[in-house]
């Protein structure tokens, strides 16, 4: 789908959807199209095209909506559209290009007053300042999810959860600036129950094992834990592990805690 189809079908005809889950060659102009002619949204997926090329003549603080050559980006002014959903409980955006910057993330999130999932994969702006101040905007969030966030240490990761009080399930896979010792330190926080870590080297190490299992966690693989007190939903073999593995593109969601599958608490 494209942003003239979602414009044409989407708004006009389905004023009162409460779920969307679209993906195609959309920009950040979709984002608007979105918010002004769907309201009632309460769940909200969008994915742009991601096999097509950016010029690397563009700065990643851009402010502008930018479509060269059809390339999906994301932008401070679609972005910040999404706070006219006030209704909105699950925001998943995945983009070929973000450009959003830091402050267009919190000035939006701080409108969504319902949000308990926020999934903002390769958000490269995002710091320690801001991720903190998630809770500020969002304090009942259950899920995060900001896989290939470049920026986020294990202070800010740390502080993140720490003003998260409900957070139950999180994803930092490919967060690189994050390491052994101090990002096990989240495992403390009281609530996780669903966590995905980088693949630290030495994962399997005496040390790092110790530290889950005090942690009250299992590993069950490439950086997922679980606490062992929920029930682990495993995908099997096959049909069925493929399409998980599609629906979910950043994250190894073979293994699922409930909040992450969007059923009953565990």
């Amino acid at each position: 789908m494209d942003d003239i189809c979602l414009g044409k079908i989407i708004g006009p005809k389905c004023p009162n959807l409460l779920h969307l889950d679209i993906s195609g060659n959309l920009t950040a102009n979709a984002l608007k199209l979105i918010a002004t002619n769907l309201p009632r949204l309460a769940y909200l997926r969008v994915e742009g095209d991601f096999n097509i090329t950016i010029p690397k003549s563009r700065s990643s603080s851009s402010n502008h909506d930018i479509n060269e050559g059809g390339a999906s980006i994301l932008a401070d002014s679609g972005f910040e559209s999404l706070g006219a959903l006030k209704e909105l409980r699950e925001l998943r955006l995945i983009f070929h290009a973000n450009f959003v910057t830091e402050q267009g993330i919190l000035t939006t999130l701080k409108k969504l007053h319902l949000l308990r999932k926020l999934e903002l994969p390769f958000s490269s702006c995002l710091t320690d300042e801001g991720a903190k101040q998630l809770g500020d905007c969002c304090p009942d969030l259950e899920l995060v999810d900001l896989y290939a966030c470049k920026q986020l240490s294990n202070t800010g990761l740390v502080q993140m959860a720490n003003n998260l009080p409900h957070l139950r399930c999180l994803n930092v896979k490919r967060c690189t600036r994050l390491s052994k010792p101090g990002a096990f330190d989240v495992l403390d926080h009281g609530s996780i129950q669903h966590i995905q870590l980088p693949n630290f080297a030495g994962l399997l190490s005496a040390d790092v094992m110790l530290r889950v299992e005090q942690a009250g966690f299992t590993h069950e693989g490439a950086g997922r834990l679980f606490a062992r007190s929920i029930q682990i939903h495993r995908w099997g073999r096959g049909k069925a592990w493929a399409r998980a593995k599609t629906l979910h593109p950043t994250s190894g969601l073979f293994l699922r805690c409930c909040t992450c599958r969007g059923v009953g608490p565990c």
